[in-house]
Parts: C-alpha cells; sequence; structure tokens
C-alpha cells in the first residue's frame, strides 16, 4: 500500500520500547495517526496474559488530540512484569487496521540502605 493510502502511526515522542522500574514514570510515547481518523488502545497484555479490553489499566493514561492527531500513552506501573499497550487505527483510508504495539517492561529496582552507617548507600 502506498504511504499516501496506508494507515500508520509516526513517531513524535518516547520509545516504543522501555524498561523501567516498579512505580518510576514510563518514558511519554507520542504518535501521529495517518491516513485514519484516529487510534484506541484494542487491548493490553501483562505477561502475555489479556488484563485489559479497550482500555489501559489503573496507572496508565492514554489521551488523543484530534486537532493535531496524535495520541499519547503515559503513566506509572504499579506491578512488575511486561506491559504490551496494543494500539489500534480507527476509520483507516484504505480499510485495513493496523495495530502497533508499545512494550513497558517493569522490574524492581531493589532497595538500598546505608548499612554501616558511614552515609553511603550499600
Amino acid at each position: 500500500m502506498p504511504d499516501s493510502v496506508a494507515a500508520r502511526f509516526v513517531p513524535v515522542e518516547g520509545k516504543k520500547e522501555q524498561t523501567v522500574q516498579l512505580d518510576d514514570d514510563m518514558e511519554t510515547v507520542t504518535c501521529k495517526w495517518k491516513n485514519c481518523t484516529g487510534a484506541s488502545v484494542y487491548q493490553t497484555l501483562l505477561n502475555g496474559t489479556r488484563i485489559k479490553n479497550y482500555g489501559v489499566p489503573t496507572g496508565f493514561k492514554f489521551t488523543k488530540d484530534a486537532t493535531a492527531q496524535t495520541w499519547t500513552l503515559t503513566g506509572t506501573p504499579s506491578e512488575e512484569g511486561t506491559y504490551e499497550f496494543l494500539i489500534r487505527a480507527t476509520g483507516s483510508n484504505d480499510g485495513v487496521n493496523i495495530i502497533d504495539t508499545i512494550k513497558v517492561v517493569v522490574t524492581s529496582g531493589g532497595t538500598f540502605d546505608d548499612v554501616n552507617g558511614d552515609g553511603v548507600v550499600n
């Protein structure tokens, strides 16, 4: 399909695959939609298991700006694991609904303390 017809998402900001520590903000991801009328979250998976249809789980936010023709995903994961957000184009010019995936791997950062009282976190 030529670029002038095929629906697609063009990255504006952020990485579509990223790793963050538990309870830290993910890097904001923003994409511009082309040759379609918008985008929606089709499914959210955690460790390969569907946890949400047509939306994002608590702690995350998916917003659209129809004027700028962009969508943005932000959030602070509260559970360790691999999140996959499946974003689907809506109203594509060619009738094909594409799906793009944003992957956020959440790891526990561990905690460190000043165990010997010298002011240095060990």
